[in-house]
Parts: structure tokens; sequence; C-alpha cells
């Protein structure tokens, strides 16, 4: 669907105001307006749109019940329910007080390790998708000029115990494109899908690392979805192509992101109070640390991982 937005984006990616102040009020969500433009010929109006919506706060998607209810128009009542359907839900969590952020960077300090071209060229198929001499590069590192971390996961680990919160029923999407899965880091919850599609003109077989599943995939068009019954580590390799692997973590709540390509993230819709948060990565140790939260506040953190570099 062209206009399904992931988890990470819907969840995490502020687009309302870059004025964080708590005495802020948030702005009225006008329902006949944002229709109109969501029932617009033009692409471009659409599409903005849909990202102040999905800028909405728990408390102002709930408006969006009143906003499906107001228009026949199947393609509007699509948009709005996708953006419904990306969002976890809560029966005890306190969602009108849930106006606190946590926002930062991971970095790593020291020589980066250098991201190897990998040999694709035992599957010709995959081969005869790129130029000679040229491939996918591992990612099981991935650190640019500046030192900023991508595809590490932040997340709360202590300070939502009290909490119950039932997962989107958008799923996560895993591609298996290029020889190679992306994105190579994901954050999904309990019970939430994991689709994993194949976009290459060879076969594929999606094999969870602890054996949780292990299917074959013939060849392009082939898709399958998968969820976890329990929180922790997930790895996905391709028995086909040894080169092949992909990683994530499994949630009871919300509350996590994996960083971009600058190594940044943010974490919306918190309570105040005190959170252990932490960091986790395929190839580092876990990074913790305490932060206590006040309402309409947003907290900057950032994780900072060193590298020696090797003696002569």
């Amino acid at each position: 669907m062209r206009y399904m937005l992931c988890l990470a984006c819907v969840w995490h990616l502020a687009l309302l105001s870059e004025d964080k102040a708590p005495t802020v009020a948030e702005p009225p969500l006008q329902l006949e307006a944002v229709a109109k433009e969501l029932g617009s010929d033009q692409f471009e109006v659409r599409d903005a749109a849909m990202k102040r919506l999905s800028g909405l706060s728990w408390v102002k998607l709930a408006e969006l019940d009143k906003l499906k209810a107001k228009f026949d128009d199947p393609e509007i009542r699509s948009r709005i329910e996708q953006l419904v359907h990306a969002m976890p839900s809560s029966k005890n969590y306190p969602i009108e007080k849930a106006t606190a952020s946590l926002q930062g960077r991971v970095v790593l300090k020291g020589p980066a390790p250098k991201r190897s071209l990998i040999d694709v060229s035992a599957d010709p198929k995959i081969a005869e998708l790129y130029k000679k001499g040229e491939g996918p590069r591992s990612e099981s590192c991935v650190v640019d000029e500046k030192g900023s971390l991508a595809n590490a996961i932040v997340f709360i680990e202590a300070g939502m115990e009290a909490y119950t919160f039932s997962p989107p029923s958008t799923p996560v999407v895993m591609r298996q494109k290029g020889g190679i899965y992306t994105p190579h880091t994901v954050g999904l919850m309990v019970g939430q899908a994991l689709k994993v599609t194949n976009e290459d003109p060879t076969a594929h077989n999606v094999h969870e690392i602890r054996d949780r599943f292990n299917k074959q995939q013939a060849g392009m068009g082939n898709q399958d979805v998968f969820s976890f019954d329990e929180p922790g580590p997930v790895g996905l390799k391709c028995d086909i192509h040894p080169w092949m692997n992909a990683n994530g973590l499994v949630f009871e709540h919300p509350f996590y992101c994996v960083t971009k390509d600058d190594g940044t993230f943010e974490i919306k819709n918190l309570i105040p109070g005190e959170y252990k948060i932490k960091v986790w990565h395929q190839k580092l140790k876990e990074k913790e640390t305490t932060v206590r939260i006040s309402a309409g506040e947003t907290r900057t953190v950032e994780f900072e991982y060193e590298i020696e570099a090797k003696k002569p």
C-alpha cells in the first residue's frame, strides 16, 4: 500500500512542531480541512496531510475515529485506518499524561570498522544486479564520518512494568532485495506481524537463528508473515546465501527506536517518571543510563562507544 506508514515513522517521528515547551498546546485538529486534503487529487497535498496526522499524540489520534466516520470515501477511510492500525494501544497507560519524550544520538569513537564488500558471485542472479566490482556491503557496524552509529536500538528497559500494551496491526516489513535483508535491524512488539518479502529473482529462505521458523521462498513475489510470542532478540539468516543476516529486538511495549544513519533516535509519548534506558547493538555491548523525565520535557541522552586502535 503506497500510503503505508511503518511503525518507526508513525510512532517516533515528530512532524508537527519543533517547539517543545510544555506550555504550548497541540493545535486543534480541523477534521473537515484534513479530510479535504486527504481527498485531494494532488499527491503533495495528500502526503502533507498524512504527515500532519502521523505526528499526532495518542490523545489526538482518538479524533481520527470521528474523522473517519464523517466520510464515505473508501480511499480516505483507508488512509486514516492505516494510521490507527500503525499505533499500539493500551487499556491502562495514561495517554493524557504522555507529554514527554526522549531523544539523542549513539556514537562510536575511534577508528570505525570498514564495511567490507560482500562477494555475491555464488549466485549469478544476485551478482547480475550489481555492476562489476560492486555489491552490497557489510551492515554489522555502520558508522558515518562523524562517528554516528546506525542500526542500534534504544529502548526503555525499566519504568513501564505497570502498563500493558497491545501491538499495532500494521506489520514490520523486511525485504530481501539485492541479496541482503532491508532494513538490517528492526524493533517490533510481541504479537506484531513481521512480513518478510522476496524481491530478488532467485530463491531465499527465511531462517530464524533460534529455529523458531525456517521458510523457503522460491522466487520474487513470495512473502511470509511471522510473529513472536515473547520479548527478546531476533536473528534472521538465509541458508542459501550465507552472507545474509538481519537482527532485532521484540518488546512488550512500544518505547523503542532504531537509530537512523546519523545515529539519532527519538522515543515519544512518555509519561513523567524515572526510566532505565538501554542501547543494544549486534556487535557491541549494551549500555544503559537512568533518566528522570518531567511532564512536557524533551530529555536528550547520548550513548558513546569507544573502539581502540590496533597496536602496531
